[in-house]
């Protein structure tokens, strides 16, 4: 995982060293932009209830917004926006897919993922088209004064490097980004590939840390740390 546990025990340590010394404890920000089911990872891996944990939380879809309300209302430290991050502030369509998982800004490809018999079958068929609220990151972390972000989490179904560019030169505000890319064949239409996120995040100043790669063998996760700020 990107944030191990010991990592957490270390960021709770030095924040009771801060509190013994009378120091204000540092706020820790977190950013998880294709936030569905992300309840579990917030609480266990950024440590989502301690008081100086903040997460700002991105999901367009309605039904899988429905699922994380509950938890914004027994955590103040989580803030939960109903909308997708794209490069424009305004409005976009939106693919809901029988897979709540695969919903996409991006043109899903089903006859292309059936092809591979590890990704589930009928996942990326389209069930609705929706209109959503879009953002871009600069916009967002300008209006939200956040001058430094711990992690950009990102799993935006194919639109992540997008996501990333839409941050501006604000992108080098923060330490670590995670994003999905796709490696096999393409299953979202203009989907972010692996050179191009390497590429675009080497030249704004992140090196390519940790790379995981899906069960299914078509897309990877990419662990990027800011050179200035790790």
């Amino acid at each position: 995982m990107l944030t191990s546990p010991r990592h957490v025990y270390r960021s709770a340590a030095d924040s009771l060293r801060a509190l013994w010394s009378g120091r204000p404890v540092p706020t820790r920000v977190y950013i998880d932009v294709g936030a569905r089911n992300g309840f579990r990872y917030w609480r266990r891996r950024l440590g989502l209830g301690r008081r100086n944990v903040v997460v700002h939380a991105f999901e367009p879809n309605p039904a899988s917004m429905a699922e994380l309300a509950p938890y914004a209302a027994r955590f103040p430290g989580l803030h939960l926006y109903p909308m997708a991050v794209s490069l424009e502030n305004g409005k976009s369509r939106f693919h809901v897919t029988r897979n709540p998982e695969c919903a996409t800004l991006l043109e899903p490809l089903p006859e292309i993922a059936r092809q591979n018999a590890q990704i589930p079958a009928d996942s990326l068929d389209v069930v609705e088209v929706i209109e959503v609220e879009t953002i871009t990151l600069q916009s967002f972390l300008e209006r939200e004064g956040i001058e430094r972000v711990e992690l950009l989490k990102i799993d935006a179904e194919g639109h992540d490097l997008d996501v990333a560019r839409s941050a501006g030169d604000a992108i080098r505000r923060v330490v670590k980004v995670r994003m999905e890319v796709q490696s096999g064949p393409e299953y979202y239409v203009g989907g972010s590939r692996e050179e191009e996120a390497v590429a675009y995040m080497g030249g704004h100043g992140f090196d390519l840390a940790k790379k995981y790669t899906h069960p299914h063998g078509w897309a990877h996760d990419l662990t990027f740390r800011n050179r200035a700020l790790t």
